[in-house]
Parts: C-alpha cells; structure tokens; sequence
C-alpha cells in the first residue's frame, strides 16, 4: 500500500487505510458503494457539530431529515442496484433511515450520529470482504 496518511490519529489513519484498500481493489461496485456511504456519514458528521454548536435548531429539522435521507438513500440505491444488497450493516442502515424519519426534534436526529458511525464501520468492513 503507497497510500500514507499525513494524521497521527490511529482511528482515522484506519479507515483511511481501509477506503484506500476499498478505492484501489479494482471492484468499482465496492468503490462507488463506499463513496456514497462515506458522502452520507460525512453530511451526518457536518451536521451534528452545527447543532452542538447552537448553530441549528429543530426549525431545520426537517431540512437536515430531508439531506441525510436522500444521502443514505442514494447509498442503499447504489448498493441494491449493483448486488450489494447482503453486505452486513444494511438493515442496520435501514433501521437507521426509519429511526431518522422518526426523530421528533434535531436532538433525536443528532443522537444517531454515533449509531450511524458504527454502522458505518460494520458496511465498509462488509464491502471489504
């Protein structure tokens, strides 16, 4: 692997070390599976900080559901359409999507921030295999 990564974060250097393994495998379905679920977590990691920091309120609570929503749901498309339908973390991912659409306030969509980490962690793992 050439890949080096510039953090000192054994965490991220990880999974940076993962999705490098993941981008370069020569399996575009995994690659592009992997970018889409890394856009969707990423949107999720933008706005949990924006909350913390008082910076949104559950007036947007419905625009935040919205973005996140279409972001995993173009990921599960991607993953369906291209067979990768049994890759484990899926159904969590799904349940994560009807817990989402259950949030009654920004607090409850931004407690599943780390649920939806871990998840993510347990698809790119599967798509690695």
């Amino acid at each position: 692997m050439d890949y080096r990564s510039p953090s000192s974060d054994t965490h991220l250097v990880d999974e940076e070390l993962q999705w490098a393994r993941l981008l370069s495998g020569g399996d575009p379905r995994r690659s592009m599976a992997l970018v889409y679920v890394q856009k969707f977590c990423t949107a999720v990691h933008e706005f949990e900080p924006a909350f913390r920091a008082g910076l949104l309120d559950d007036s947007a609570l419905e625009h935040v559901r919205q973005r996140l929503v279409a972001r995993l749901d173009y990921a599960l498309l991607v993953m369906t359409a291209n067979g990768l339908d049994g890759t484990p973390g899926l159904d969590d991912l799904r349940n994560i999507r009807q817990a989402m659409l259950a949030a009654s306030s920004l607090a409850d969509l931004m407690a599943l921030t780390e649920p939806i980490h871990q998840v993510n962690h347990i698809v790119c793992e599967g798509l690695e295999k």
